[in-house]
C-alpha cells in the first residue's frame, strides 16, 4: 500500500484478492451476533488510542472524534447485546423495535439495566457508576451524531454540552472500564444462556 495515492486509475475497495492484508468476510456473514461487531468498534478504538499516544498526538482533537464515536459505538452495542439476552433468560420483556432502534444510550440503559439486576438478583454497585458514565455520554451526545458532524440534525452547533478540554487518557480508562464491564456481565450472560437452555 503506498503513502500516496492518486485516483489516476480504478481501484476497487472491496476487491475480492489475497493481498498483504487480507479480511476474510465469509465467516462474518454466517453469524449475527453483536459481540463480533462490539469487538470490531473496541478494536479499533484501541488502535485509535494506541496511535495518538505513540505517534505524540499530531491532530489529537480531530483524532478525538472518531475515538469517541467508535467508544460511544461500542457501549451502545453492548447494550443491545445484554438486552437481547436479558429477553433469551426472562429477565426482562421483549421491547419494541422502535426502543431497540434508538442511539440514546440512557434509553437503551434503562431497558438494560433490570437485565443486569436480575441476573445478579441485587443491586450491583457497579450499576450507578456505569449509569453515570453512560448518562455523561449522553449528555455530550445524545443522537449519535455530535462526534460525526460540525452541527446537530436540528442545526445547533455540536458539541455544545462538551467541556472545553478533556484529558484523552481520562476518556479512555473510563471507556475501558465501560467495555470491562459490559464483558464480563454479557460473559455472566451466555454462560447462563449455555448452562441453563431452555
Amino acid at each position: 500500500m503506498s503513502e500516496f495515492a492518486w485516483p489516476d486509475k480504478e481501484r476497487l475497495a472491496f476487491a475480492e484478492r489475497v493481498g498483504r492484508y487480507p479480511v476474510n468476510l465469509d465467516w462474518l456473514k454466517t453469524q449475527s451476533s453483536l459481540r463480533i461487531y462490539r469487538r470490531g468498534y473496541r478494536s479499533a478504538a484501541t488502535a485509535v488510542f494506541r496511535e495518538l499516544v505513540e505517534s505524540g498526538a499530531p491532530g489529537l482533537e480531530s483524532a478525538f472524534f472518531p475515538l469517541v464515536f467508535l467508544w460511544r459505538h461500542h457501549h451502545e452495542l453492548a447494550l443491545k447485546e445484554i438486552i437481547g439476552l436479558g429477553v433469551e433468560l426472562d429477565l426482562i420483556a421483549q421491547p419494541t423495535e422502535q426502543q431497540l432502534h434508538r442511539h440514546s444510550l440512557t434509553s437503551l440503559w434503562a431497558l438494560a439495566r433490570p437485565a443486569l439486576e436480575g441476573l445478579a438478583n441485587q443491586e450491583a454497585p457497579e450499576l450507578p457508576i456505569v449509569e453515570h458514565s453512560l448518562l455523561e455520554l449522553q449528555n455530550i451526545d445524545p443522537g449519535s451524531d455530535q462526534f460525526r458532524y460540525p452541527t446537530a440534525r436540528n442545526g445547533a452547533a455540536s458539541l455544545a454540552e462538551a467541556p472545553s478540554s478533556i484529558c484523552l487518557d481520562s476518556f479512555q480508562e473510563a471507556m475501558v472500564a465501560l467495555e470491562f464491564f459490559f464483558d464480563c456481565a454479557l460473559d455472566m450472560m451466555t454462560q447462563k444462556t449455555v448452562v441453563d437452555p431452555e
